[in-house]
């Protein structure tokens, strides 16, 4: 099924904080918890010819450390994996935001 403009992704602060919350409740304390990616190379993604999306993978780093793989998607709902892809994002912890509803 194509991409529309249809898709409603928006979540509200509680609900959001709620799916964090578990995680963090299910996961051992100093896990990685969150990847920050910088607005450069999700825009360089995001400009890609015929990239309408972003799909984001779960992988494992060879220091068995979660990791996210970025990806552009085309209006098809493929990879763009021959284009721009991301990884190497910083991770919390280590490099975590101000304490907030998502992450404490």
């Amino acid at each position: 099924m194509p991409i529309t403009t249809q898709e409603d992704q928006h979540i509200s602060l509680n609900d959001a904080a709620a799916l964090t919350l578990k995680f963090r409740q299910s996961n051992p304390v100093g896990s990685v918890i969150a990847h920050l990616f910088t607005k450069e190379i999700i825009m360089e993604i995001l400009n890609q010819a015929n990239c309408e999306g972003i799909r984001i993978y779960h992988g494992i780093d060879a220091g068995n450390a979660p990791v996210l793989v970025v990806t552009g998607v085309d209006g098809n709902k493929d990879d763009l994996y021959q284009g721009t892809l991301a990884e190497h994002a910083d991770r919390c912890p280590l490099w975590c935001s101000q304490g907030n509803p998502l992450n404490s």
